[in-house]
């Protein structure tokens, strides 16, 4: 029944919001589904390095690291540090990694870039994602020789040495 001030009462007064409540609703979820993805171009060079950097600044002419793993880590060092998204680089040195993290680009936090390919050494570099991602790549460049694998740091380690 209606009231004097032509307002509904009952259970459809708010028939008229819900479709606004169902749009915040998606608007808010989307931006974590989709993932976030990175173009990454792993090359051989003197120096242990990943970084962003845009796509018209990467070397040509620079010798590709095939079958190198690139994993990405989240909350490096602390209880809750896990691998985001990890994946191989092909032939040219190139890799697309998909990070299912929610809030990976939009949100400001720190990242663990981990690299590792036989006959180079490894590298371990921490770092902020970019929020525009469009057009930048992540390089990658790791030093030929005898390849190091990076010694995970676990914080739970003194605990089970000393207990």
């Amino acid at each position: 029944m209606n009231d004097p001030r032509g307002r509904q009462d009952g259970p459809h007064r708010h028939r008229r919001l819900m479709p606004w409540l169902a749009l915040l609703a998606l608007a808010a979820v989307l931006p974590g589904c989709g993932g976030y993805r990175l173009e990454v171009m792993a090359i051989e060079s003197a120096v242990s390095d990943a970084r962003f950097v845009p796509a018209d600044r990467v070397p040509t002419g620079a010798v590709p690291v095939p079958d190198a793993r690139i994993t990405l880590y989240r909350d490096p060092g602390s209880l809750r540090e896990e691998a985001a998204g990890a994946e191989r680089t092909d032939a040219r040195g190139l890799a697309s990694l998909r990070l299912d993290a929610f809030g990976a680009g939009w949100m400001v936090e720190e990242w663990r870039i981990e690299a590792t390919a036989p006959g180079y050494e490894s590298v371990s570099v921490l770092d902020t994602l970019p929020g525009k991602k469009e057009g930048m790549v992540l390089l990658v460049e790791m030093p030929s020789g005898a390849a190091d694998l990076p010694r995970r740091v676990d914080p739970l380690d003194d605990y089970r040495r000393f207990r």
